[in-house]
């Protein structure tokens, strides 16, 4: 077994030994276990990135002409470790009047872009505003789904 600094051996062996013999499973047997770290992301919260840090940490930015959505978000959530495309879809979403058609490679020049917090992301996610209540336009273009494991 494989264990990254900071994980508890036995915690993740006994882990994969309930994982086995889950779902009636009779010959439950222990099996090899790695923890991987994907790249930019520490077990702690040592990131130098403010989103990262802090889950309420949120940001403006003034489009400025020939800029990229993507240069603007490794700007600002470059090392912190989140899924750059998810982070645009969340991005686009609460922007949209930003973008041509809602389309993330064209942007109009002059425009401020909210950069949303992990919470605000958070919230997007469930459908909840900043209340706690459902928002809904009707309309499924302005949710994110995630299809799959």
């Amino acid at each position: 077994m494989i264990v990254k600094p900071g994980y508890n051996p036995l915690i993740l062996f006994g882990l994969a030994v309930c994982l086995a013999g889950f779902d009636g499973i009779r010959d439950a047997r222990a099996e090899a276990l790695v923890v991987l770290e994907y790249p930019g992301f520490s077990g702690g919260n040592s990131s130098s990135n403010e989103f990262a840090r802090n889950p309420n940490h949120k940001a403006r930015h003034k489009i400025e002409k020939d800029e990229t959505l993507s240069e603007i978000l490794h700007r600002y959530y470059g090392d912190s470790g989140l899924n750059m495309k998810f982070i645009e879809l969340a991005v686009v979403s609460i922007n949209r009047s930003a973008f041509v058609r809602g389309n993330p490679n064209f942007m109009f020049a002059g425009k401020n872009l909210h950069l949303p917090s992990l919470t605000e992301i958070d919230q997007l996610l469930r459908g909840q505003n900043g209340s706690g209540g459902a928002v809904s336009t009707g309309d499924n273009r302005d949710e994110i789904f995630f299809i799959g494991g």
